[in-house]
C-alpha cells in the first residue's frame, strides 16, 4: 500500500469513528456546510486568485489555484465551527440511538469521500518542487482510489467540474497527467496521449482571450498589436484540432498548405502552439518559449488568427501569425 492509501484509511477511520460518536443530524449539517462551502469556494477563487498574483507576483493560473488551496483550508477549519454553532441552535444531541450512531457513520463516510477527492484534487493542482511533485503524484498514481480520483476526462473529474463550475483544477491535472507540467510550449515535440474519438470543443472566447493577451505583450514590448483575422483563425483551429488527435504536441510544418488551401496569398507567416489549462497558461506558455517570444514580438507580423480547442487534457491551442 502507497502511503496515500494509509493516509486515506485513516481519515475515513477517523471520520466514520466521528459519525458514530455524533450522530445523524450533526454529521448531516457539516456535510450540508462542506458541500455548500466548496461551491463558494469553487465560485470565489478567480477573485481570490487575482488578489493572491497581484500579492505573490504568480500568475493568474497559479495565483487560482493557491487561492483555491488556502479557501479550501479556511473552509474546513470555518466549516466545522459553522457546523457546531447550527447543530447547537438545533439542540441536536450527540449519539443516543443505535440508529442514530449508525447513520452519522454512514454520512460520516460520505464526508471522508469529499474531503479525499477534494484535498486529492488540490494536491494534484498545487504547484510544488520537482521533487515534491513527483513523490506526491507517484504515491497517487500508485493508488487504485488516486488514480481513479485524477483520471483525466474520468467521472470523478468531470463530476468535480460539472458541480462545482470551476474546470481549473482538472484541466491543471489533466495536462500534467499529459505532459508532465502544468504547460508546454510545443517548440519542441512533447508526446502526450492520443485522443481519437474523444469529442474536442473550440473555444472562441479561449481564442481571443489568448489574442488579447499576446496583444497586451507585444504592446509593452513596444510592438504594434496583431489585427484579428477570420481566415488565419480557421486555419489555426484546423490545426489544434490536427495537433490533439497526432498525440504529440508540435507543428507539422505544412502550414504554407494550409493556408494555400484556405486561399490566403503567400507572405511571411510562422505559427505557435502549447498545451495548458487556461487561456492566460496558453499565453504564459507562449511567452516562456525563447523562439515562441521572437515570433510574438517580431514587427514584420501584422495579423494573427488563434485556434483553440479543449479536449480531455485541457486547452491546446495554435496562432497564426503573417505579414
Amino acid at each position: 500500500m502507497q502511503v496515500y492509501d494509509w493516509v486515506v484509511l485513516v481519515l475515513a477511520a477517523v471520520l466514520i469513528v466521528r459519525g458514530w460518536r455524533r450522530g445523524l443530524v450533526r454529521e448531516v449539517v457539516e456535510l450540508g456546510v462542506l458541500v455548500v462551502g466548496t461551491l463558494l469556494v469553487f465560485r470565489f477563487s478567480p477573485v481570490v486568485g487575482g488578489i493572491v498574483t497581484g500579492m505573490a507576483n504568480v500568475s493568474y493560473e497559479v495565483g487560482r489555484i493557491i487561492g483555491g488551496v488556502v479557501m479550501f483550508l479556511a473552509l474546513v477549519v470555518g466549516g466545522a465551527l459553522i457546523a457546531r454553532v447550527i447543530a447547537t441552535a438545533l439542540k441536536v444531541v450527540p449519539g443516543a440511538t443505535t440508529l442514530n450512531r449508525m447513520g452519522g457513520a454512514v454520512v460520516g463516510a460520505a464526508y471522508a469521500l469529499v474531503i479525499v477527492v477534494l484535498a486529492t484534487t488540490l494536491v494534484s493542482a498545487v504547484p510544488l518542487s520537482d521533487n515534491a511533485r513527483e513523490s506526491v503524484d507517484s504515491s497517487i498514481e500508485s493508488s487504485a482510489v488516486g488514480a481513479w480520483i485524477v483520471s483525466p476526462g474520468g467521472i470523478v473529474q468531470g463530476s468535480v467540474a460539472s458541480i462545482s463550475g470551476e474546470r481549473i483544477f482538472s484541466s491543471v491535472i489533466a495536462v500534467r497527467n499529459a505532459v508532465g507540467d502544468r504547460l508546454a510550449a510545443g517548440t519542441l515535440p512533447i508526446p502526450f496521449p492520443g485522443v481519437t474519438d474523444d469529442p474536442l470543443m473550440p473555444s472562441q472566447v479561449a481564442a481571443q482571450a489568448v489574442f488579447d493577451d499576446v496583444n497586451r505583450h507585444r504592446i509593452a514590448a513596444g510592438v504594434d498589436p496583431l489585427a484579428w483575422s477570420p481566415d488565419l483563425a480557421i486555419v489555426a483551429v484546423a490545426r489544434a484540432n490536427q495537433v490533439y488527435r497526432s498525440g504529440l504536441l508540435s507543428l507539422d510544418g505544412g502550414l504554407p498548405e494550409a493556408l494555400a488551401a484556405q486561399g490566403i496569398p503567400g507572405t511571411i507567416h510562422g505559427e505557435m502552439v502549447a498545451m495548458a489549462a487556461t487561456p492566460q497558461g496558453i499565453t504564459e506558455a507562449l511567452s516562456s518559449a525563447a523562439a515562441y517570444e521572437v515570433l510574438i514580438t517580431d514587427p514584420a507580423f501584422r495579423l494573427s488568427g488563434v485556434g483553440v480547442v479543449e479536449g480531455p487534457y485541457g486547452l491546446i491551442a495554435v496562432q497564426v501569425v503573417s505579414g
